[in-house]
């Protein structure tokens, strides 16, 4: 983010909060939906300014992570949204009410998600703590009058400003508050302790060159942040390895779960065995791309079995996702998440042609069955399933004894292709047999 932005975006909260006020009232206790609407104000004005991400897969992640922990939050005063912006710095902010913003730079240094999930249950922490309203206090004065008056400064002064602003952004004692209620909310979520131990090295690499980033200068010095961080994580994993085995499948059962009022079971459409993996070529309007969905685990369940599913691509941490058949479709729920997230339904694959089902908001029709032809060769008699989920339309077509071999999402452009697909021997419970 260019210095100028800093200076408006932070000027443009005091404005909101001013909001006609005497001097002595301007910082005033506010309440929740005070706090929303000041940062759909500030919202607007960064996206005004700043371009949000193009890249679908950073924007994902980012919404993939939030929704996990917003999951584990014990209370929500906001309604959280997350965002990417096309900016190449390492920085993330959440403002009053709940809008946060990721760099695309962020994401590029910390391809591990549970380094990207401590950085952003921080930010959440300093949102969801109020930090904001001190820093606003300390930023009152010429700076802030000056920027507001639309004082025409010169470049330097413009820099020497923004400078100013961002390093006075939080004191290290909320800073230090921020990474106790981080940690504690990203391993609320199901992350890994020793992402914010990873997070911390790569801001302690960023420390020691020769141009900090604005995000790290109010922060703690790396080397004491690091140590704290590591003392964190390795307490957690200590007190994790205090449970017993029993405790531990019972852990896991319950975070798996299983689709309620479902009877789980092989599905000749989606053939599920550990070491089974997909590769698809998804096309878009901007060029192609690719990626292999994996079978990498299988948990016995009360109800049967759930298999853990990992989406690779290049350069990332998989995506792992927890996917259950049974004879009439699929179901998949997001990893890591709350004991209480739901279950989908993802496809509904016992439909004739012609005929479709609903539930909730999502509704199935099976269009035909014809024959696809894709990289890896010609499949015949595949089932043609379009799912409508409010105005996403998303069409697949599924090869029995293979799985799904293509799928266009009309809102993105984007289409998937298999490209090749390697299958493990069935092993008992795999879902290939029946």
């Amino acid at each position: 983010m260019k210095p100028l932005r800093y200076v408006q975006i932070v000027a443009l909260v005091a404005l909101t909060l001013m909001g006609g006020a005497a001097a002595g009232q301007l910082f005033d206790r506010t309440d929740a939906q005070r706090e929303v609407e000041l940062g759909r104000q500030v919202a607007a004005e960064v996206e005004r300014q700043i371009r949000l991400s193009r890249d679908i897969t950073m924007r994902r992640r980012v919404e993939r992570i939030g929704s996990a922990l917003i999951e584990a939050m014990p209370f929500r005063a906001y309604p959280y949204r997350f965002s990417v912006l096309e900016v190449r710095d390492f920085n993330a902010f959440c403002l009053p009410g709940g809008q946060m913003y990721v760099f695309e730079g962020l994401l590029a240094r910390l391809p591990d998600d549970d380094a990207v999930a401590f950085v952003m249950a921080h930010e959440i922490t300093h949102a969801s703590h109020r930090h904001w309203k001190r820093m606003m206090e300390k930023m009152r004065g010429p700076a802030i009058v000056a920027a507001l008056a639309g004082a025409a400064l010169g470049g330097d002064d413009v820099a020497a400003m923004a400078a100013s602003l961002v390093s006075a952004q939080y004191s290290r004692e909320q800073e230090d508050d921020a990474d106790r209620g981080g940690f504690d909310l990203a391993v609320a979520a199901g992350f890994d302790p020793r992402g914010a131990v990873a997070a911390a090295e790569e801001m302690a690499k960023l420390d020691a060159g020769s141009q900090m980033p604005a995000y790290l200068r109010s922060h703690p010095p790396a080397r004491d942040r690091l140590k704290r961080l590591e003392e964190r994580a390795a307490a957690s994993a200590k007190a994790q390895s205090r449970e017993s085995a029993a405790n531990a499948i019972r852990a896991i059962e319950d975070a798996v779960g299983a689709p309620a009022n479902v009877k789980l079971a092989a599905q000749d459409h989606w053939p599920l065995a550990v070491g089974n993996i997909w590769t698809y070529r998804a096309v878009c309007p901007t060029g192609e791309t690719s990626y292999a969905l994996a079978v990498a685990g299988r948990v016995q369940t009360a109800r049967g079995v759930v298999w853990r599913t990992e989406t690779r691509l290049t350069g990332l941490k998989p995506t792992t996702r927890y996917v259950a058949t049974s004879e009439t479709g699929v179901w998949q729920r997001l990893a890591p998440a709350a004991s209480a997230s739901a279950w989908s339904q993802e496809w509904a694959l016992d439909l004739g042609v012609g005929q479709s089902a609903q539930k909730g908001d999502v509704r199935w029709e099976r269009l035909a069955d014809e024959d696809v032809t894709v990289p890896c060769g010609r499949f015949a008699s595949c089932m043609r399933i379009r799912r409508h989920a409010g105005n996403d339309v998303v069409t697949a077509w599924f090869a029995r004894g293979i799985g799904m071999v293509k799928r266009v999402t009309d809102a993105i452009g984007v289409t998937e292709l298999l490209d090749r697909y390697e299958f493990a021997a069935p092993d008992e419970g795999s879902s290939g047999t029946k």
